[in-house]
């Protein structure tokens, strides 16, 4: 009789399909790299001042520095490269495109790890991360929001591992720390998430945290991220730096229906669409208004599945399911700091934002997919090879859009 570890092991076909899924993501980020122009996409400008000043100068922004509200710990790295570089601004790009892969094999780590027997799940979720135009193209400029994709990823990894132990540890402590401190070093729309971390963990664990726990966990958030909050007190005399919007300052339009309406729209193009210079999805090809209407139609159906499947939790033991309830959480949370700050800050309806939560986006809608597919091998042959014919040629016009308006 097969062992039960051997009776979950995915198949060869898994592997090979999941570094499939990798080269795809890394062949289409290589390719944004090398046609879009320095500075084409969104605030990619004002992102590489930040790290040349910290090149140059090895001094953090003080006034006048577009971005200087944003945690260091991105454009260190990229500061890093330009110096080894001499000042090559597409090797910049780099930094990001590791960091997206990173982030996509957590992604997979972490599903597998939820539902260790449904390993097609795991390669679905990673499929959909990796196909999407939105994920391909920011991933490939430089710019702090894949390194604030990679701490959403590692805290929702985190967050997975610490409800599914029975126990808790130093060790696991220090490792939640180190991640909540990463991600307070990387972007404000990482930071919901390292406090869903944290909430996780002392919920869990309320009862055996004792003072060498909790004194784990503070740590490395204090060596890691604590230095920096210092310094803003030291220097504006607040915990963070004064926010310098690249937009229109400080435009607050989120105040009737009808501009939430064109902010859940605008959000949910630049899902299938890309970035342009002034923050607005740019054009992708002339069917791209059937692509929108497909495209929803197929999230709402999803999201009427998964109501309806739900009642299959019930069935989960209680080490996968109490995971699977909190991972629901940190979509929640994506979007409502991308509304809180479209309406207090700046309006920015971007999807990129609520990437920190990708695990629990694309794990959600491949499960939904494999309850649709479930005992039905022939509707998976058919739709599987039409799916990813599709992505992959929305892709390919993405890439031919941003050449062309380049």
């Amino acid at each position: 009789m097969l062992s039960t570890r051997a009776a979950t092991r995915p198949p060869w076909r898994w592997w090979i399909s999941a570094l499939c899924a990798i080269v795809v993501l890394i062949a289409a980020m290589s390719a944004y790299v090398v046609v879009t122009p320095i500075g084409e996409q969104s605030d990619e400008l004002a992102h590489l001042n930040y790290a040349e000043l910290i090149s140059r100068r090895l001094a953090l922004p003080t006034d006048g520095i577009q971005e200087r509200q944003q945690p260091p710990l991105y454009y260190v790295m990229v500061a890093g490269v330009l110096r080894v570089t001499g000042d090559n601004l597409r090797a910049a790009r780099w930094v990001s495109v590791t960091l997206v892969i990173i982030t996509a094999i957590l992604l997979v780590v972490t599903l597998r790890i939820l539902m260790p027997r449904r390993p097609w799940v795991a390669l679905c979720g990673l499929w959909i991360f990796a196909l999407l135009p939105g994920v391909q193209a920011e991933g490939a400029q430089v710019s702090n929001d894949a390194l604030a994709w990679l701490a959403g990823a590692a805290a929702l990894l985190m967050l997975v591992v610490i409800l599914r132990r029975p126990g808790v540890s130093p060790a696991l402590c220090a490792g939640a720390g180190c991640v909540v401190g990463v991600a307070l070093m990387a972007k404000a729309t990482a930071w919901p998430l390292a406090a869903l971390l944290i909430i996780a963990l002392v919920v869990q664990h309320r009862e055996r945290l004792r003072l060498k726990e909790v004194g784990a966990v503070a740590l490395p958030v204090v060596v890691i991220s604590g230095w920096w909050f210092v310094r803003n007190l030291t220097t504006f005399h607040r915990p963070l730096p004064p926010f310098t919007p690249i937009t229109t300052a400080g435009e607050h339009t989120l105040r009737t229906a009808g501009q939430l309406a064109s902010w859940v729209s605008l959000s949910w193009k630049s899902t299938v669409g890309i970035e342009g210079p002034n923050q607005t999805p740019l054009v992708v090809g002339p069917g791209r208004i059937g692509l929108y209407a497909l495209t929803l139609t197929g999230l709402v159906l999803a999201a009427a599945v998964l109501l309806v499947s739900a009642r299959e939790l019930r069935s989960w033991k209680t080490d996968r399911c109490r995971p699977a309830a909190w991972l629901l959480a940190a979509p929640v949370l994506a979007v409502a700091f991308s509304l809180v700050n479209s309406i207090t800050l700046d309006d920015q309806p971007q999807a990129r934002y609520l990437l920190v939560a990708a695990t629990a986006w694309c794990g959600g809608i491949a499960w939904v997919l494999a309850r649709l597919v479930d005992g039905r091998p022939r509707l998976v042959q058919v739709l599987v090879p039409v799916a990813l014919a599709g992505l992959l040629v929305l892709d390919a016009a993405t890439v031919q859009t941003m050449r062309l308006v380049a």
